[in-house]
């Protein structure tokens, strides 16, 4: 067997192939016995009988129930650590001011700005090398690597519809 590829047709025919499967499978476990189990069981299908609310019941009329839920923020209390708005924004701040800015492009290394700010990032051309400044000194990114010698989508095939069948049985 060759080395192949899944392109888009094969990818839609195996997501069809998917769907049909998933699809069918759920609705049938869905609705296999349910409604005689719950007849079984004294209850009476389509109809809410009991809503706990943090193990406590509420009150069931009919079909419906009425859940209390605070409207305002200031109804809830702070259990849980969340941030404020002040709090939040600080703190994107400080992610922002610490982020890679690309600031361009420098013949060579000696070619860097020697005033940087924490973050500015710059390619330098003679050896393709990305630096960052990290308030020390510049911090080598990585630098282009040749591609040339990968695979390319035409040594590739396309994986046939009967294979995909095989695998999605």
């Amino acid at each position: 067997m060759s080395d192949q590829r899944l392109n888009k047709t094969g990818l839609a025919y195996f997501y069809s192939r998917l769907k049909t499967i998933f699809a069918s499978r759920s609705a049938l476990d869905a609705l296999s016995g349910r409604v005689d189990d719950v007849v079984a069981a004294g209850g009476e299908p389509n109809v809410i009988e009991i809503v706990n609310r943090n193990g406590t019941a509420l009150p069931v009329t009919g079909k419906a129930v009425d859940i209390s839920v605070p409207k305002n923020v200031s109804e809830l209390t702070n259990d849980s650590g969340y941030q404020t708005e002040d709090q939040v924004r600080s703190a994107i701040s400080r992610a922002v001011a610490s982020a890679y800015r690309y600031k361009g492009s420098v013949a060579a290394f000696a070619g860097l700005p020697e005033d940087p700010e924490i973050g500015d990032v710059y390619d330098v051309q003679e050896t393709g090398m990305n630096y960052a400044w990290n308030g020390t000194s510049w911090d080598a990114l990585g630098q282009l690597i040749d591609t040339s010698a990968l695979w390319t989508a035409a040594n590739l095939a396309a994986i046939p519809t009967a294979e995909i069948d095989a695998i999605v049985v």
